[in-house]
């Protein structure tokens, strides 16, 4: 059982197409391999905690179901490009929009929810002759997946008749340990 990742991508990819205005090309994951979009664009990065039992998972066990509940913590990098005056507002746009209830339903469909929005941070720069201008802040998202399975158990059994010891001494076994 695990979280559902490429759920994920796509809400978070969502999120930010329907805050910003973004087209679908100008929203892309970072570390995908090509060349990026022109500006204004914006990349996502998520960085998800994948170990397969954590502090605060949980399994419970009732009437033969067994329930597994996996909560992770999701950083999710936003860097926004474009020309100077462009970046900012879309940045900002994407942040503010994690407080709209539209978001929130999006990212619930993929069993993520907002715990903080950090800070806009300007990373603009100067590259050849040309001004780039860079706004990046992270958010933190709790996920959680939980699977039920079902186990066969064996609810009675029938017996006729009375339980006895086989007859005879209890079978011994003798172990010899030698060392070299």
């Amino acid at each position: 059982m695990s979280l559902d990742r490429a759920a994920i991508g796509q809400a978070l990819r969502q999120w930010v197409m329907s805050t910003t205005g973004l087209a679908d090309n100008k929203v892309v994951f970072e570390y995908q391999p090509g060349p990026q979009p022109e500006w204004p664009y914006a990349t996502i990065n998520p960085t998800l905690a994948t170990a397969s039992q954590g502090l605060y998972d949980e399994q419970t066990f009732d009437s033969g179901t067994l329930t597994h509940v996996e909560r992770r913590t999701l950083t999710v990098s936003v860097n926004v490009y474009g020309a100077q005056g462009q970046a900012l507002a879309i940045a900002e746009a994407a942040q503010d929009g994690l407080e709209l209830l539209s978001v929130s339903t999006i990212l619930a469909a993929a069993g993520v929810s907002l715990i903080d929005k950090g800070q806009l941070r300007n990373l603009s720069t100067l590259e050849d002759t040309q001004f780039i201008e860079r706004f990046h802040f992270d958010a933190q998202f709790a996920a959680v997946a939980s699977t039920l399975e079902s186990v066969d158990q064996i609810a009675s059994v029938g017996i006729a008749g009375k339980l006895s010891p086989p007859a005879g001494p209890p079978a011994t076994t003798s172990v010899t340990v030698t060392s070299a």
